[in-house]
C-alpha cells in the first residue's frame, strides 16, 4: 500500500477488497481512508481470485494494475507499464520485469526464471512481442509474467478474457494469461519495476505435484477447445496441432508423479506416494514404467524448455523475434 500511495503517476484509484479478515488487515487498512483515491470494501471470503473478481467489477479506470497483497511496487511503476500503451493505442497489455524478495523484503535470486534466458538481450530492450508467441511461451512456461503485479492492461481487455477463475486454486492467473495473450501483443517495458516474494506461505506453492499440472492442463485443454479463444486457423491446419501444444505440459506432469528407479533408492516414500497417485489418474502409465522395471527419467519426459518453445514458434511460424522500439 505505501509503495502505490507515492508512485510518480498519481491519477489512479484503488480498489481494495477485504474478504471479512481476521488477521488485522482490515484495521490496518483504515490508516489510509484520508485518501479519497482508495476505496475500502469487505467482500465475501470465497478465495483470492473470487476477490480479485471482487475488485475489477468495481474499477473504473481504462487501465489495471492488480496489486498482489505481499509483494511491492517501484515508485515508477505505473508511470513505465502506462507509457506504452499511452503510445500504441492498438497494444492492450505492457509487461515488466520483477525483483524477487525474501520475507524481510531483501533482494534475492532464488527464482529461475527461464523465460528471462529465452529473452536473453531482449529482456533489456524496449520491444512488442507477438501475442501468439506469448501464447506458444505460456504454455512451456506455464506463464511469462510470474506475478500479475508486474501487468498493466486496458480494462476492455476483460471483454476478451473475462475475469478470473475461482476453481483453478492459486493458478488462475496463469489461465488468465493464455487468454490474454491471444487477443493482444504484448508491450515489454526494461527494467524490475515491481516485486515478486518468496515465503513458504504464499499462495503460489513453488513445488511440482501432479494435482498442480493436472490443472495446468486443463486449463490449456479448455482455451485450445473454446471457438472464442482466438486461435489462428493456421495453427489448425498443424498435424496434431491440440497434442503439439498439450505436450510440454503432459511431460512435466507424469514426469511430477517422480516413480523412477532413483527416487525409489533416495526417497521410497515419495516414491511409493507417487505410485498410489498413478495408480488413481494415471494406471496406463503407471504399469508401463512398472514393465520396465521404472527406469530413468526418459530424455523426451524432460525438455528443454527454451528449445521447445524454439521448436513450436516454427512449427506454428509464430513471429519472433520482436519488434524493437527505440524507447518508451
Amino acid at each position: 500500500m505505501e509503495t502505490l500511495v507515492t508512485q510518480t503517476f498519481t491519477d489512479w484509484e484503488m480498489i481494495v477488497c477485504d474478504s471479512y479478515s481476521n488477521d488485522g488487515s482490515w484495521e490496518l487498512l483504515q490508516k489510509f481512508k484520508g485518501d479519497s483515491r482508495i476505496k475500502l470494501f469487505q467482500v465475501p471470503r470465497h478465495g483470492l481470485y473470487a476477490g480479485w473478481n471482487e475488485c475489477l467489477q468495481r474499477a473504473q479506470g481504462e487501465y489495471i494494475n492488480i496489486a498482489t497483497s505481499d509483494d511491492t511496487a517501484g515508485p515508477n511503476l505505473l508511470e513505465k507499464l502506462l507509457e506504452p500503451l499511452e503510445r500504441r493505442r492498438e497494444l492492450h497489455l505492457s509487461v515488466c520485469d520483477f525483483q524477487e524478495i525474501d520475507e524481510q523484503s531483501r533482494p534475492t535470486s532464488n527464482l529461475h526464471v527461464r523465460f528471462r534466458e529465452f529473452l536473453g538481450k531482449w529482456l533489456n530492450a524496449p520491444h512488442v512481442r507477438s501475442g501468439q508467441t506469448e501464447f506458444l511461451a505460456n504454455t512451456v512456461f506455464i506463464t511469462t509474467w510470474y506475478t500479475m503485479a508486474a501487468v498493466l492492461f486496458r480494462r476492455s481487455l476483460l471483454t476478451n478474457t473475462g475475469l478470473f477463475r475461482t476453481n483453478q486454486k492459486s493458478f488462475a492467473d496463469t489461465d488468465w494469461a493464455l487468454r490474454a495473450s491471444l487477443a493482444t501483443d504484448i508491450a515489454h517495458v526494461p527494467g524490475k519495476w515491481t516485486t515478486f516474494r518468496l515465503s513458504p506461505d504464499q499462495a503460489t506453492p513453488q513445488t511440482s505435484t501432479p494435482e498442480r499440472w493436472r490443472i495446468y492442463i486443463d486449463s490449456l485443454s479448455r482455451v485450445l477447445d473454446n471457438s472464442d479463444s482466438h486461435i489462428p486457423d493456421r495453427w489448425k491446419q498443424v498435424p496434431d496441432w491440440r497434442e503439439c501444444l498439450l505436450r510440454y505440459r503432459h511431460n512435466w506432469y507424469l514426469d511430477s508423479f517422480n516413480i523412477y528407479r532413483w527416487m525409489l533408492k533416495s526417497n521410497p516414500g515419495q516414491f511409493f506416494s507417487g505410485v498410489r497417485q498413478a495408480a488413481v489418474h494415471e494406471p496406463g502409465w503407471l504399469a508401463k514404467q512398472a514393465v520396465q522395471a521404472f527406469p530413468p527419467r526418459a530424455k523426451d519426459t524432460d525438455p528443454k524448455a527454451i528449445d521447445e518453445l524454439h521448436e513450436l514458434i516454427k512449427c506454428f511460424q509464430s513471429p519472433w523475434p520482436p519488434i524493437e522500439v527505440s524507447h518508451w
